[in-house]
């Protein structure tokens, strides 16, 4: 009986064994060191590319007023690429599917602008475009800058200007789209100033490379 009891207390004792050996410490996971450097100079290159963008926009927006019909085309071809490009920019990690749909839409009409040749033509195209950068600039606001009064103003003149596009033509509606692309400009200077200084906020919060934890 007493070996019988000794047998089972050991046999016990070993499943206990077995069980923390099993359990045991977690499997150590190399460490994700912060890539303070590259992050740095990410965000360093963010914001000179998004200044860039953002100023060739008002650049080009600036010359539409007046322009021949031929002038106006390519102007405002120059003014939707550059849109196309920026919007991603100002969304961030906000874009969505929502927002490439509507890129899509002024970069399709963009192509189509350029091999459209008659200018009552190319003005319904034209619409269509900036009636797609109007939405992109209120879904990036609605995300990002709800907070900010020039945009809020901004994109209300828009609204007003978008609805005269379909009862205006030949120099009139080059007219009522120089307005949009110059108040769309305007939103997109006041957003990318935002975006631009909450990246160098971002940017004092990282230690430089070279630098120590104490200083």
């Amino acid at each position: 009986m007493n070996r019988m009891r000794w047998i089972l207390g050991m046999a016990a004792g070993c499943a206990v064994l077995a069980g923390c050996a099993k359990k045991g410490p977690p499997a150590t996971q190399p460490a994700t060191l912060p890539t303070a450097v590259s992050t740095r100079s990410e965000l360093e290159q963010k914001i000179q590319q998004l200044r860039q963008r953002s100023e060739a926009l008002a650049d080009h927006a600036e010359q539409l007023a007046g322009r021949t019909d031929q002038d106006h085309r390519m102007l405002v071809g120059q003014s939707l690429a550059g849109l196309a490009q920026v919007l991603p920019i100002l969304a961030g990690s906000r874009a969505d599917g929502s927002l490439d749909q509507r890129i899509g839409i002024i970069e399709s009409s963009l192509n189509k602008l350029r091999h459209e040749g008659d200018e009552p033509l190319a003005e319904p195209t034209i619409n269509t475009a900036l009636r797609s950068a109007s939405g992109s600039l209120e879904r990036i606001t609605e995300d990002r800058f709800a907070d900010q009064p020039q945009v809020l103003e901004a994109l209300r003149q828009i609204k007003e200007k978008i609805g005269e596009l379909d009862t205006t033509h030949g120099a009139i509606h080059r007219l009522v789209v120089a307005r949009c692309l110059e108040l769309m400009s305007q939103a997109v200077s006041e957003m990318s100033q935002t975006t631009i200084d909450r990246w160098q906020d971002q940017i004092q919060l990282i230690q430089p490379a070279g630098d120590s934890a104490g200083g």
